[in-house]
């Protein structure tokens, strides 16, 4: 699967589902210790940065891929 395109629905539903699984994963992992609470803030916050990403680009889908019919992409 990995050499076939992933629809950007399924990317955002595959973020959002990770997210929802650090917040279950994380308090335990800082109770003992795995993960500091910074180290914490700063996965989700990267998570939740790829996540604001993804819907923007759905957000933009289609005029990203007007001005790519465009430029000849």
């Amino acid at each position: 699967m990995a050499d076939q395109p992933i629809p950007l629905d399924e990317q955002i539903a595959e973020v959002k589902q990770e997210l929802a699984l650090r917040d279950r994963v994380y308090p335990q992992m800082i109770a003992t210790g795995r993960m500091t609470e910074e180290e914490a803030a700063g996965h989700k916050a990267r998570m939740q940065a790829t996540l604001n990403t993804l819907l923007w680009l759905q957000k933009n889908e289609l005029a990203i891929r007007a001005a790519a019919r465009k430029r000849g992409a």
